[in-house]
């Protein structure tokens, strides 16, 4: 088995995951691990894509946020509950990964263009193969920063007023959601320079 060295992994929680594991997370049995939240997010992909591409955009919303929130949620019982393991360092971004570019391949590409679409879904795979180049490589696992877990949060709210506009159009949600994918992308590539904390 390989050892990899897990650069400047934050153990102990952020103020958020206290609210969180106060509200929602006293609900997640002690026997449902972090990893298997990530894995939930990894089978609901599906789901909620083929949601987007038939239109049922209220319950795809609701799918997305639901999804979007599982992100939070296994971060805060991982630090609260000291269970911050390699698989988590590495899969999480990926199950991320995954929720927004299958989001913004159906959503941002109908409602703000391929342009948009290829810059947001091209960062995140110049992530996904930076992770792998340092685990492969460097034989380091590159856990989140601040700036990759704000382009995250950013990116959440930029497909929810995509998806509000396709629910009340007109409204000017979606260049909303322009420029709020704008500042995401700005983080996205201050991440890939950035390893910090």
């Amino acid at each position: 088995m390989v050892d990899y060295v897990i650069q400047s992994v934050r153990s102990e929680p952020y103020p958020t995951d206290r609210l969180i594991m106060r509200s929602l997370g006293r609900f997640v049995p002690l026997w449902v691990t972090p990893n298997q939240i990530t894995w939930l997010r990894f089978l609901g992909i599906p789901g909620m894509t083929y949601l987007f591409m038939d239109g049922s955009y209220a319950f795809g919303l609701v799918v997305f946020l639901v999804l979007a929130f599982s992100d939070a949620l296994d971060g805060a019982v991982a630090r609260t509950r000291k269970q911050i393991t390699p698989w988590g360092i590495m899969y999480d971004p990926v199950a991320d990964k995954l929720l927004i570019g299958s989001a913004v391949a159906i959503l941002a590409t109908n409602r703000l263009g391929l342009a948009l679409a290829f810059t947001v879904i091209g960062l995140e795979v110049v992530t996904i193969l930076g992770g792998l180049y340092f685990k492969f490589f460097k034989k380091m696992l590159m856990p989140a920063n601040l700036w990759g877990k704000s382009k995250m949060c950013l990116q959440v709210l930029a497909i929810t007023l995509l998806l509000l506009d396709a629910l009340y159009p007109g409204q000017g949600f979606s260049v909303m959601a322009f420029w709020v994918f704008m500042v995401a992308s700005g983080c996205a590539f201050v991440s890939l320079f950035y390893h910090g904390a």
